[in-house]
């Protein structure tokens, strides 16, 4: 019950605001969308990471939502954003993929069309298994490129920027079990 009142209270508030800062655009910009937008709590700095710290990672919470998060992932220099990527918590009831359009309707309440309609459309690259309850779904579109992460129930869609040399995320994912950049330890 807790889990489907999680999800129905993304759909709902989402509503209203979807992500209008993609990977690709300017980091400055969208830490006021972050701010300003009723989706989401405050956003914290959770350092750098990456070879030599490469990347800086933000992250925050869905309001309303305790098992739902948004990650953000800037280049070095915290001009352009890389990768958002929101975790929908325990989502067993969720199956995501580019042809479940009803289910899509949530990455498109948090995210937009755009994105949906370019997933939709987008090439399949591969799939890596680890364990019997993980694994990564890369995906090609024409505007970002996309992993779906899944884990012990809960699933994670990452939207891409196509500067960012996906062979290298698919690397460190493979090595670091669902990470984007360095591994922990």
């Amino acid at each position: 019950m807790l889990k489907q009142l999680g999800i129905s209270f993304l759909l709902a508030v989402s509503l209203t605001s979807p992500v209008n800062a993609l990977p690709g655009q300017k980091f400055e910009t969208a830490m006021k969308f972050y701010t300003n937008n009723p989706l989401f709590e405050k956003i914290t700095y959770g350092g750098t990471g990456g070879s030599y710290g490469s990347t800086h990672h933000y992250y925050t919470r869905l309001k309303q939502s305790a098992s739902s998060s948004f990650e953000v992932y800037t280049d070095n220099r915290r001009q352009n954003i890389i990768i958002e990527a929101v975790d929908l918590g325990d989502a067993n009831e969720i199956v995501l993929d580019r042809s479940s359009i009803s289910n899509l309707q949530v990455i498109k309440n948090i995210f937009n069309s755009i994105v949906v309609n370019d997933f939709q459309n987008s090439k399949y690259i591969l799939k890596r298994t680890r364990e019997v309850t993980q694994s990564s779904e890369f995906y090609e579109g024409k505007k970002f490129n996309y992993r779906v992460f899944r884990s012990s129930g809960n699933i994670n869609f990452a939207v891409i920027s196509k500067k960012s040399d996906l062979k290298s995320i698919i690397q460190t994912d493979s090595v670091c079990h669902g990470a984007f950049f360095d591994c922990p330890g």
